[in-house]
């Protein structure tokens, strides 16, 4: 009975996550949640495109879709999981669903490996024989192929299943990794795994061998055909998406698979890294590089998304030409009064107008994750009066400052992007502008406001609640707005009396600095005061902000007790998080704007941008994860909305950690 898995005495593995890593789950949860976004639109536009385009029905068309499929299954059998691991702490997953795993990893990429294979026959045909080409690769010669390669990987993986589940497992069920990997569950057995280990090294040798061997073959014979001839580079070119994805697919692969067999020389933490990549960051570039480098899939795209606007995509001159056009449109009427003023026109992203769809994408999954998170602690520090004292305060007053910006910049940059819709009118542009530089200043104050609580919690924990109630708490925000708002109307009423000599502004939100290039006159007084201003408040706050962690640092040295000490520490560590993210990101954006005149223009905006989207995307992730108040306030809104058991259950949980507190510190991790 030993030898029969299911008979064991746990029914579940467990999995690691990135071993060495632990500590930063919220980092590794992003950068793959990025990717996996990233895969299944990019993939799914592709396969919509496809199947709503009756012009993309030849066969490359059809090889690109199978690719396309393969890479959804892949991508969406590994990264949910591993999002739990990270973010949940879910790290439980089933006998039988980590094996449907297992076979599903090694299953999709033998399938890959496949249709990389008859892809390159697919232009080994197109070019050497062309006028046979629709008479050789017909659709019942496709779905065979597509048939012969699900066959030959099942084929592969059903004995490996047999090998690996054979084993007795009866020790350790902690998989050191973060998905089910196969030499990973194999080394848990308490019998030998060679022969498992044998048959998966030989088999994805064999394959990849194969499979590389007769790919090299297919080039071979294209490069004897077209070498010599007028048209060589012309055909060569159509070879080169194909290319770029084979070797980011086979490189990522041998180097993956071998490192985990031969595991003496490479690290954990490298090998499980590799292995992650390797299933997560081809699946994501694969539709960026056939939708960028293919003219008939970039037309589709654009085709399917603007109907209207685009048959065929502005390009190089045509896009500049347009620009101009629209600016003698906006300068036909320089007499008009002040009360019917022409509106600006936003650039976008300046040299990148080709992928603004593109670079869309990352700025629609931020502020998406930035509504959501923002909006659950607001909601949770709102409806749980256990979080009605100073800190939740200003953790939701930064939840709502985010709020405001993303509203404030995102939707009309989704709009300059999808739409072309680029006009925004003289005073919605100065509005936007305000809410910008406003709420921004009033961060830097909450920021510094937060330290200063944690000084309090720290240093004074006995007079904490005397001192730091919630009535000064609202008046520390209202005195963050105050100044906030005092500090930008005047630098709104320099910028409006100043005159316009253009309405375009090379950028995706009206900007300080990219408003005073437009300027036909003296600008030097709105320059001084707006890079004053901003030098006093970034030079002031983060000043105090480091007064405050040094008396908090020489507290926490003089507690006698080493843990003491890092609890004291580490109550802080998402304030100390969220600092740099702020300030770094906000003195990169306005210096390069002011003082790199040989950086590219798109460089300036993309900053600008991430600046504006990144930290509210990310404040809800470190507090919500980092703060255990929030995190159980958040759970609690969630059970309540799932239903009353659910929020019994989490009503009695959080109760009873309450219960075992024995530090009056709040915002205890």
């Amino acid at each position: 009975m030993a030898s029969d898995p299911f008979n064991s005495s746990s029914s579940t593995f467990i999995l690691v996550g990135v071993p060495g890593l632990e500590a930063f789950p919220t980092c590794l949860g992003i950068l793959f949640f990025s990717t996996y976004v990233l895969a299944v639109v990019g993939n799914g536009a592709v396969l919509l495109v496809l199947e709503l385009d009756k012009a993309l029905q030849a066969p490359s068309h059809r090889f690109l879709g199978m690719l396309a499929v393969i890479d959804v299954v892949m991508v969406t059998s590994v990264v949910p999981k591993m999002l739990s691991v990270f973010w949940l702490d879910s790290a439980e997953i089933g006998y039988v669903a980590c094996f449907v795993q297992m076979f599903l990893v090694h299953s999709t990429t033998a399938e890959e490996s496949g249709v990389l294979l008859a892809m390159a026959v697919d232009r080994y045909i197109a070019i050497c024989h062309p006028l046979r080409y629709h008479a050789i690769l017909n659709g019942r010669t496709i779905a065979q192929m597509g048939l012969a390669i699900v066959l030959r990987a099942v084929l592969l993986m059903v004995p490996l299943m047999g090998l690996v589940m054979s084993l007795p497992y009866c020790g350790s069920r902690v998989v050191p990794h973060s998905y089910c990997e196969h030499m990973a569950v194999a080394s848990l057995a308490c019998a030998d795994p060679w022969p498992s280990s044998l048959y998966s090294v030989a088999g994805s040798s064999l394959i990849v061998g194969m499979d590389m061997a007769f790919i090299a073959v297919s080039y071979g014979m294209i490069l004897k055909a077209v070498l010599g001839k007028e048209s060589c580079w012309k055909a060569l070119s159509t070879c080169g998406c194909h290319l770029c994805v084979v070797l980011l697919f086979y490189i990522l692969g041998i180097v993956s698979v071998y490192s985990q067999q031969f595991s003496s020389a490479v690290s954990e933490r490298t090998r499980v890294l590799l292995a992650d990549l390797y299933l997560t960051l081809p699946t994501t570039l694969n539709p960026l590089v056939y939708s960028m480098r293919t003219r008939q899939i970039r037309r589709a795209l654009l085709k399917m998304l603007f109907p209207r606007k685009f048959g065929l995509q502005p390009t190089g001159a045509a896009a500049g030409d347009k620009d101009v056009a629209w600016a003698a449109c906006a300068m036909s009427a320089p007499n008009q009064s002040n009360t019917n003023l022409p509106p600006f026109l936003l650039m976008g992203v300046p040299e990148l107008e080709v992928f603004h769809v593109w670079i869309s994408i990352p700025f629609c999954v931020t502020d998406i994750m930035a509504l959501l998170g923002n909006t659950l602690v607001l909601l949770a520090v709102g409806l749980d009066r256990s979080l009605h004292e100073p800190m939740s305060c200003f953790i939701a007053t930064l939840a709502l400052i985010h709020l405001i910006f993303s509203s404030a910049v995102i939707p009309k940059m989704l709009a300059v992007f999808w739409l072309d819709s680029r006009e925004i009118g003289f005073e919605a542009c100065f509005i936007q502008m305000f809410f910008i530089h406003t709420f921004s200043a009033v961060e830097s104050g909450v920021l510094l406001a937060t330290s200063l609580d944690w000084y309090m919690v720290i240093c004074h924990p006995l007079r904490y609640s005397s001192i730091l109630t919630s009535p000064r708490a609202i008046q520390a925000g209202l005195l963050s707005l105050a100044r906030g708002v005092g500090i930008t109307i005047p630098l709104m009423w320099l910028l409006t009396s100043l005159p316009c000599s253009s309405r375009v502004i090379p950028h995706c939100y009206c900007k300080h600095m990219a408003e005073v290039g437009l300027a036909c006159a003296d600008m030097a007084t709105s320059h001084r005061y707006s890079l004053g201003t901003a030098t006093l408040l970034v030079g002031t706050d983060p000043a105090f902000i480091t007064f405050s962690y040094c008396m908090i640092l020489r507290a926490v040295l003089r507690l006698p007790s080493h843990r003491a000490r890092l609890k004291a520490l580490g109550i802080c560590r998402s304030h100390v998080f969220i600092i740099p993210i702020f300030y770094i990101g906000g003195l990169l954006s306005m210096y390069l704007q002011m003082f790199t005149r040989s950086l590219a223009p798109h460089v300036q905006v993309l900053v600008a941008d991430s600046y504006l989207t990144v930290p509210p995307m990310l404040n809800p992730l470190v507090y919500g994860i980092k703060v255990k108040q929030i995190q159980e306030g958040i759970h609690k809104l969630l059970g309540q909305l799932a239903g009353p058991k659910s929020s019994q259950a989490a009503k009695g949980g959080s109760g009873s950690e309450r219960q075992k507190k024995i530090s009056p510190m709040p915002g205890e991790v």
